[in-house]
């Protein structure tokens, strides 16, 4: 939260800039209205990225492997499945879709580069720091919650 928040400041700050600047003097290559920044450095597959994560809650990473087109024909039945179902007035929302599935099978690579170049952020916490602090917080909504007992 703290990097995201910091990172809010330097854009409300960067469009200050722009305001009093009337928009003129900054190139399209500065500007920060109207951009979108991802604040936080992400070099693993999904699955590395969540194992500290899902560790802190008691789960583990899925062993075994299933090919993505079988789940993906899984997702679109499961898709169209819903949508008879709220055709015939039942509504669900499903968690297992076709994004989902997409989503979990893919890596994501993420970078702060344009971040840091616009607007100057850098990270005030880094990403160790980070991760232990969010997996110390999960563990303790894990503690608090009786249903996650259940599924441990």
């Amino acid at each position: 939260m703290d990097n995201c928040a910091h990172a809010h400041v330097l854009a409300w700050q960067g469009l200050q800039k722009e305001i009093d600047a009337g928009h003129s003097g900054l190139d399209g290559q500065n500007r920060v209205s109207g951009e979108a920044f991802l604040v936080g450095e992400h070099t693993q597959n999904m699955w590395e990225h969540m194992r500290p994560f899902l560790a802190s809650c008691g789960l583990t990473v899925p062993r075994v492997r299933v090919p993505v087109a079988l789940m993906l024909l899984f997702g679109y039945v499961v898709e169209l499945l819903c949508w008879v179902l709220c055709k015939c007035g039942v509504h669900y929302a499903p968690n297992f879709t076709v994004y989902t599935i997409l989503a979990v099978s893919r890596d994501f690579y993420f970078s702060s580069e344009k971040a840091r170049r616009v607007s100057g952020y850098v990270p005030p916490v880094d990403r160790e720091t980070a991760v232990s602090r969010t997996c110390a917080w999960l563990q303790l909504q894990t503690l608090r919650d009786p249903a996650s007992k259940k599924r441990a």
